[in-house]
């Protein structure tokens, strides 16, 4: 049951980092990964980094509270699909606005 909880409160974390991307606060991405994004393109570089944070995080969000409330081995599928999509999402928004991943 622990590990369900930190699951949780580890995916609400990661929501609120993405939404803080959203809005446009970098602060939270390290500055080698965003050296070489230019200045116009720091506000759809942090949508692309926040939704990815986001998306982690509710995977991990719904993964948890859908084994407190049933316990399955299925759940973590809704988990590996939100890592998936968000990595996915940060991938795209380095390779896009920083011209590669480092």
């Amino acid at each position: 049951m622990t590990e369900w909880i930190a699951m949780i409160v580890l995916g609400l974390l990661l929501i609120l980092m993405g939404i803080l991307n959203l809005r446009g606060d970098l602060s939270s991405i390290h500055w080698y990964n965003r050296r070489k994004v230019a200045a116009e393109h720091r506000s759809a570089y942090g949508r692309c980094m926040g939704a990815g944070s986001a998306a982690i995080g509710g995977g991990l969000l719904l993964t948890g509270l859908l084994q407190l409330a049933r316990p399955m081995e299925a759940w973590y599928w809704i988990a590996l699909l939100g890592v998936i999509l968000g990595l996915g999402l940060m991938l795209y928004g380095q390779f896009r606005y920083n011209r590669g991943i480092f």
